[in-house]
C-alpha cells in the first residue's frame, strides 16, 4: 500500500478537486490494488477518528471493503483469461449507473487495463467521459504506454515508483526478516514489496542457489539447460541470479563491505570464490551472460551459450 498515493487522494477529497477516474501504473507488486481499495476505505470510513491512514479499518464499510464484498465496490479483473472483456465493461457500466447503496463514493477497479479488448474498451469510453455523481474509477497496469491512448487520455496517471534496494531491504528486516534473506529478495523484486513477499513464498531463495550450485559446481544436467534454453523467462532468471552472483565476486575482490554483496546468504561461498576468479575470468564470465540474455531476446536457442557459461563459471 502506497501512503503517500492515499494522502494525495484525502487531500483531493478535502479540497473538493477529486477526479472522475485514475490510472494506477506500475510494477506488478508495487500495490496498485491494495491502494486502490485503501482509497476506497478512505473514501468511504465511517469513523470519526480514522487516523493517519485516512481510514479506520474496522467499521463496517471498511470491513466490508477489505473482505471484498461491499455493494458499492467493484473489482474488474481478467482473471484467467487473456483480456477484459466487453461483458464485464457492460456490468462495470450498468453498476455505475446505479445509485449507491450505502456509500458516499462509489469505487470501481479495473485490474490490468492494458488488457481491455478493443471492444470492451470503447464501450468504457462514454462512462470515462461522462462520469456519474459521486462515482470514482481506478484503473491499473504495469505498463502506462500499453495502454490504448484513448483510455489513457480520459484518466488522470498516478504512477507508482519502485523502492531503493537499500529501503525496500530496511522496510523487510523491519517486518522481521533476516537480512540474508531481505537483501536477495530487494535486488530481484525489482524494488516491489509485494513481488519481494511473492518471491519468498514461492522459495525464490531455495531456486537462486540450485542455479548457482548447478552452474559453479558443473552439475546442471542437460534436461535443465534445455529447459532454461526453451523458456525465456526461466534463463533470464538464472541469467540474473548468475550476473549478481559475478558481481558480488567483483565487489568483493575490490575490497567492498560484506553489506553491499546481494548474496549475503552465501558470503562464505562469496569470499572463497574471490580468490579463485581474475577480474579478467569474472568480465568475461559477465559478457556472456549479457550475449546470451541478448540471444533469448531475439528468440534464439542459447543451450550453447549456457553450456559455455557453465564451463567458464566450473573450470575456477
Amino acid at each position: 500500500m502506497n501512503q503517500n498515493v492515499i494522502k494525495h487522494f484525502q487531500d483531493m477529497r478535502d479540497r473538493g478537486c477529486l477526479a472522475h477516474a485514475y490510472l494506477f501504473v506500475g510494477p506488478k507488486g508495487s500495490g496498485k490494488i491494495e491502494t486502490a481499495l485503501a482509497v476506497a476505505s478512505m473514501l468511504n470510513c465511517q469513523s470519526e477518528d480514522p487516523g493517519e491512514s485516512g481510514f479506520c479499518g474496522q467499521c463496517p464499510s471498511c470491513l466490508k471493503i477489505g473482505k471484498g464484498n461491499h455493494p458499492d465496490v467493484m473489482m474488474v479483473e481478467r482473471g484467467d483469461e487473456a483480456s477484459v472483456k466487453i461483458d464485464q465493461i457492460r456490468e462495470l457500466i450498468g453498476r455505475v449507473q446505479l445509485r449507491a447503496f450505502e456509500a458516499r463514493c462509489k469505487v470501481f477497479i479495473l485490474k490490468d487495463a492494458e488488457t481491455l479488448t478493443t471492444e470492451a474498451a470503447n464501450a468504457l469510453l462514454k462512462t470515462l467521459e461522462e462520469p456519474t455523481k459521486e462515482s470514482l474509477l481506478i484503473l491499473t497496469s504495469a505498463v502506462k504506454e500499453r495502454v490504448l491512448p484513448t483510455i489513457r487520455s480520459r484518466c488522470q496517471a498516478v504512477i507508482f515508483s519502485a523502492l531503493p534496494r537499500e529501503a525496500l531491504m530496511a522496510m523487510m528486516i523491519r517486518d522481521g526478516l533476516p537480512r540474508e534473506e531481505a537483501s536477495c529478495l530487494a535486488q530481484f523484486s525489482e524494488g516491489c514489496r509485494g513481488r519481494a513477499y511473492e518471491l519468498r513464498e514461492k522459495g525464490f531463495l531455495k531456486k537462486k542457489n540450485s542455479i548457482i550450485d548447478q552452474f559453479t559446481r558443473g552439475e546442471i544436467a542437460e534436461a535443465d539447460l534445455k529447459f532454461l534454453s526453451s523458456d525465456g523467462d526461466e534463463g533470464k532468471e538464472a541469467l540474473s541470479i548468475l550476473m549478481s552472483w559475478c558481481r558480488d565476486i567483483l565487489l568483493l575482490k575490490a575490497g567492498a563491505g560484506d553489506e553491499r554483496v546481494v548474496h549475503a546468504d552465501r558470503l562464505k561461498d562469496l569470499q572463497q570464490q574471490a580468490s579463485h576468479y581474475t577480474d579478467e575470468q569474472l568480465k568475461g564470465i559477465l559478457q556472456t551472460i549479457v550475449k546470451t540474455r541478448k540471444m533469448i531476446d531475439e528468440n534464439l536457442n542459447v543451450k550453447i551459450p549456457l553450456m559455455l557459461l557453465k564451463e567458464q563459471l566450473w573450470a575456477n
